[in-house]
């Protein structure tokens, strides 16, 4: 980040930052728990994870607040306008991130384990640790300011929808057969793997983010990501 001659500037760009980076960590503590929470079945640390997303919720108010503040007594150029644009829209997929777990902890909190013998349930938790390791990177690049991890999602979130449609897939043929009397299980699994896909895609639009922060490129729809090589010199 480069330095204002007003330090005060300087100052309310990093609260940005530190927010934002902050709200991450919130959001992977929501992940981990959630998971950890159907994986063993605690409802305690499900009902954690409720009361927790209104805190989610808060912060993507209050940094979003500061983000127009900001522009609006700053009007920041170049990578400052940049920074302040891609804060706004990442701590929104932060917040959808919150929503995901919470209603993973919900499933939890109907009595679901992923680990009983529910036949294509038992891919849930290796989906889950993948889902993990992707937000992880995404915050990473986003900490780093690396571009090139930030494409890297792209790969990263065909994964997890080959986890998703692998399950729904072996979930279908499963219930085809009559293996499956238990439709309550049927849907907790249908709702967890849907709500682990929609948070691989959040942390795949948050790498594109970081990607338009450090190159001044927007990839959503141009499939840079699939390249790197194919991305634009880092802009000023």
């Amino acid at each position: 980040m480069t330095q204002h001659t007003v330090h005060r500037f300087d100052e309310e760009l990093e609260n940005i930052r530190n927010r934002v980076m902050g709200m991450g960590g919130l959001a992977e503590q929501q992940l981990n728990n959630a998971l950890q929470a159907l994986i063993v079945g605690d409802s305690a640390l499900a009902k954690t994870v409720k009361k927790n997303d209104r805190q989610m919720n808060q912060m993507d108010l209050e940094i979003n607040k500061n983000c127009t503040l900001l522009l609006a007594r700053r009007t920041p150029v170049a990578f400052d306008l940049r920074l302040v644009l891609s804060a706004s829209k990442i701590v929104n997929d932060l917040e959808r991130i919150g929503d995901e777990s919470k209603k993973i902890a919900k499933v939890a909190l109907m009595g679901f384990q992923s680990t009983q013998d529910t036949g294509p349930a038992s891919s849930l938790e290796d989906m889950g640790e993948q889902v993990k390791r992707m937000l992880h990177k995404s915050l990473d690049a986003l900490a780093r300011f690396d571009a090139l991890s930030a494409s890297e999602l792209y790969k990263e979130d065909r994964k997890v929808n080959n986890y998703y449609n692998a399950i729904l897939g072996d979930m279908l043929i499963t219930t085809m057969r009559g293996k499956h009397q238990n439709t309550s299980d049927i849907l907790c699994i249908c709702w967890v793997t849907r709500a682990l896909e929609r948070i691989g895609d959040h942390c795949r639009n948050i790498g594109e983010h970081v990607i338009y922060l450090v190159k001044g490129e927007d990839v959503r729809y141009a499939h840079f990501t699939e390249d790197p090589g194919n991305a634009p010199e880092q802009l000023p």
